[in-house]
């Protein structure tokens, strides 16, 4: 039995999917004494690190850590991450999303110079 399309909707649809990675953030004295890093900004940008905010804030988010320098490395350093979503609450662009700002918990064998990158991944639902 063969079935014929419809003549409506796209056989393939593109995910609306963004990627971004922080700048490396270094830890310091103070992060280690709070059990957690300063809120470290990632923004959503297109291949030429133009800013591509997303439309609005439904969208799904897996955030990862990566060790670029870890001063007790291979034993773990960082626990799971804590991360909101930035809104633009501007009249111009009212609704959209920038990016996200990712908290990031220390583990006791994090130390003051360890580096870190975040990484988000993110798909419009």
């Amino acid at each position: 039995m063969a079935v014929n399309p419809s003549g409506t909707g796209n056989e393939l649809t593109i995910l609306p999917l963004r990627s971004a990675r922080s700048n490396p953030y270094t830890v310091s004295a103070a992060d280690i004494a709070n059990g957690w890093t300063q809120p470290v900004e990632i923004l959503w940008a297109d291949n030429q690190s133009n800013p591509e905010p997303f439309p609005d804030t439904l969208y799904t988010v897996q955030v990862s850590v990566q060790n670029l320098k870890g001063v007790n490395s291979p034993k773990a350093l960082y626990g799971p991450v804590q991360f909101e979503i930035l809104t633009d609450g501007s009249s111009a662009g009212g609704g959209r999303s920038q990016g996200i700002i990712a908290v990031i918990q220390l583990l006791t064998n994090a130390k003051a110079g360890d580096v870190l990158a975040v990484h988000a991944y993110a798909v419009h639902d």
